[in-house]
Protein backbone atom coordinates (compact mmCIF):
# COMPACT_ATOMS: atom_id res chain seq x y z
CA UNK A 1 0.00 0.00 0.00
CA UNK A 2 2.83 2.64 0.95
CA UNK A 3 4.02 1.88 -2.67
CA UNK A 4 0.74 3.16 -4.47
CA UNK A 5 0.71 5.81 -1.63
CA UNK A 6 3.65 7.36 -2.49
CA UNK A 7 3.37 7.02 -5.89
CA UNK A 8 -0.17 8.86 -6.65
CA UNK A 9 0.92 11.38 -3.55
CA UNK A 10 0.25 14.97 -4.55
CA UNK A 11 2.56 16.75 -2.92
CA UNK A 12 6.11 18.58 -3.46
CA UNK A 13 8.44 16.75 -5.69
CA UNK A 14 10.83 16.38 -3.14
CA UNK A 15 8.66 15.32 0.04
CA UNK A 16 7.99 12.45 -2.74
CA UNK A 17 10.90 11.65 -3.07
CA UNK A 18 12.24 11.75 0.78
CA UNK A 19 9.52 9.30 0.62
CA UNK A 20 10.55 7.15 -2.29
CA UNK A 21 14.40 7.11 -0.80
CA UNK A 22 13.00 6.07 3.15
CA UNK A 23 10.46 3.32 0.68
CA UNK A 24 13.27 1.57 -1.64
CA UNK A 25 15.50 -0.08 0.64
CA UNK A 26 12.83 -1.91 2.07
CA UNK A 27 11.72 -3.48 -1.24
CA UNK A 28 12.54 -7.05 -0.91
CA UNK A 29 9.65 -8.28 -3.59
CA UNK A 30 9.03 -7.96 -7.30
CA UNK A 31 5.58 -7.19 -7.47
CA UNK A 32 6.04 -4.31 -4.64
CA UNK A 33 8.80 -3.11 -6.65
CA UNK A 34 7.14 -3.03 -9.72
CA UNK A 35 3.67 -2.06 -8.46
CA UNK A 36 6.11 0.96 -6.75
CA UNK A 37 7.41 1.71 -10.55
CA UNK A 38 4.48 2.12 -12.64
CA UNK A 39 2.82 4.07 -10.17
CA UNK A 40 5.45 6.86 -9.64
CA UNK A 41 3.29 9.74 -11.47
CA UNK A 42 6.56 12.02 -10.59
CA UNK A 43 8.39 10.31 -12.93
CA UNK A 44 6.49 11.48 -15.63
CA UNK A 45 5.21 15.14 -14.17
CA UNK A 46 9.57 16.17 -13.15
CA UNK A 47 11.41 13.69 -15.31
CA UNK A 48 15.14 15.06 -14.81
CA UNK A 49 14.82 15.62 -11.51
CA UNK A 50 13.08 11.88 -11.09
CA UNK A 51 16.27 10.57 -13.40
CA UNK A 52 18.49 12.07 -10.99
CA UNK A 53 17.22 10.47 -8.15
CA UNK A 54 17.08 7.18 -9.47
CA UNK A 55 20.98 7.36 -10.70
CA UNK A 56 21.81 7.55 -7.11
CA UNK A 57 21.26 3.86 -6.35
CA UNK A 58 23.39 2.93 -9.26
CA UNK A 59 26.31 1.89 -6.69
CA UNK A 60 23.77 0.50 -4.34
CA UNK A 61 24.98 -3.14 -5.20
CA UNK A 62 21.29 -3.91 -3.99
CA UNK A 63 19.39 -5.94 -6.12
CA UNK A 64 15.53 -4.07 -5.45
CA UNK A 65 17.01 -0.56 -5.64
CA UNK A 66 18.78 -1.64 -8.91
CA UNK A 67 15.80 -3.07 -10.46
CA UNK A 68 14.18 0.22 -9.27
CA UNK A 69 16.02 1.94 -11.73
CA UNK A 70 15.50 -0.47 -14.61
CA UNK A 71 11.54 -1.00 -14.33
CA UNK A 72 11.27 2.92 -13.86
CA UNK A 73 13.10 3.35 -16.69
CA UNK A 74 11.19 0.82 -18.51
CA UNK A 75 8.05 2.51 -17.66
CA UNK A 76 8.65 5.94 -17.67
CA UNK A 77 11.35 6.79 -19.94
CA UNK A 78 11.23 4.60 -22.97
CA UNK A 79 10.46 7.75 -25.30
CA UNK A 80 12.34 8.70 -28.42
CA UNK A 81 14.44 11.45 -26.72
CA UNK A 82 15.80 9.33 -23.85
CA UNK A 83 16.09 5.99 -25.33
CA UNK A 84 19.64 6.25 -25.92
CA UNK A 85 20.32 7.16 -22.24
CA UNK A 86 18.20 4.23 -21.14
CA UNK A 87 20.55 2.09 -23.38
CA UNK A 88 23.17 3.36 -21.37
CA UNK A 89 21.81 3.13 -18.08
CA UNK A 90 21.00 -0.33 -19.04
CA UNK A 91 24.44 -1.24 -20.09
CA UNK A 92 25.62 -0.18 -16.75
CA UNK A 93 23.33 -1.80 -13.93
CA UNK A 94 25.46 -4.37 -12.59
CA UNK A 95 24.23 -8.01 -12.66
CA UNK A 96 23.35 -8.36 -8.49
CA UNK A 97 21.09 -11.03 -8.61
CA UNK A 98 18.01 -12.44 -10.68
CA UNK A 99 15.37 -10.09 -10.28
CA UNK A 100 17.90 -6.93 -11.22
CA UNK A 101 18.84 -9.10 -14.54
CA UNK A 102 15.34 -9.87 -14.58
CA UNK A 103 14.78 -5.98 -14.42
CA UNK A 104 16.95 -4.69 -16.85
CA UNK A 105 16.09 -7.76 -19.48
CA UNK A 106 12.32 -7.01 -19.25
CA UNK A 107 13.54 -3.04 -19.66
CA UNK A 108 15.85 -4.34 -22.69
CA UNK A 109 12.43 -6.38 -24.77
CA UNK A 110 10.12 -3.26 -23.87
CA UNK A 111 12.60 -0.86 -25.95
CA UNK A 112 13.03 -3.36 -28.30
CA UNK A 113 9.24 -3.05 -28.54
CA UNK A 114 9.30 0.49 -28.81
CA UNK A 115 12.75 1.17 -30.49
CA UNK A 116 14.09 -1.65 -32.68
CA UNK A 117 16.83 0.06 -34.37
CA UNK A 118 18.64 1.43 -31.69
CA UNK A 119 17.99 -1.47 -29.25
CA UNK A 120 19.11 -4.01 -31.77
CA UNK A 121 22.48 -1.72 -32.12
CA UNK A 122 22.84 -2.33 -28.42
CA UNK A 123 22.32 -5.55 -28.28
CA UNK A 124 25.08 -5.71 -30.91
CA UNK A 125 27.65 -4.12 -29.13
CA UNK A 126 27.77 -6.90 -26.42
CA UNK A 127 27.50 -5.11 -23.55
CA UNK A 128 25.43 -7.84 -21.18
CA UNK A 129 26.32 -11.19 -19.44
CA UNK A 130 24.63 -13.84 -20.63
CA UNK A 131 21.89 -14.22 -18.59
CA UNK A 132 20.46 -10.77 -18.94
CA UNK A 133 20.86 -10.86 -22.61
CA UNK A 134 19.31 -14.48 -22.90
CA UNK A 135 16.36 -13.51 -20.96
CA UNK A 136 16.11 -10.32 -22.99
CA UNK A 137 15.73 -12.44 -26.17
CA UNK A 138 13.21 -14.54 -24.81
CA UNK A 139 10.80 -11.84 -23.30
CA UNK A 140 11.39 -10.09 -26.66
CA UNK A 141 10.17 -13.77 -28.29
CA UNK A 142 7.32 -13.82 -25.99
CA UNK A 143 6.13 -10.42 -26.82
CA UNK A 144 3.38 -9.91 -29.01
CA UNK A 145 4.95 -6.48 -29.56
CA UNK A 146 7.31 -8.21 -31.62
CA UNK A 147 6.68 -8.80 -35.42
CA UNK A 148 6.77 -12.65 -36.00
CA UNK A 149 8.90 -11.95 -38.88
CA UNK A 150 11.70 -10.18 -36.53
CA UNK A 151 11.48 -14.02 -33.98
CA UNK A 152 13.68 -16.04 -36.16
CA UNK A 153 16.45 -13.73 -36.60
CA UNK A 154 16.14 -12.81 -32.52
CA UNK A 155 16.39 -16.84 -31.70
CA UNK A 156 19.38 -17.01 -33.66
CA UNK A 157 21.20 -14.61 -31.57
CA UNK A 158 20.93 -16.18 -28.34
CA UNK A 159 23.89 -17.05 -26.78
CA UNK A 160 24.74 -20.94 -26.30
CA UNK A 161 25.62 -21.38 -22.36
CA UNK A 162 29.64 -21.91 -22.27
CA UNK A 163 31.09 -25.49 -20.32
Amino acid sequence: VKALVIGYAKADLEVILDQAAKFIPKIADWSVNDGFCSNFRAAREYPKRVWEFLMQYMDSGQEFPLRVIAVMLMNHYLTENAIDSVLEVYRQIPPVGYYTQMGVAWGIATAYAKFPKQTMAFLKEDYLDDFTYNKAITKMLESYRVPLAEKEMLRGMKRKKKK
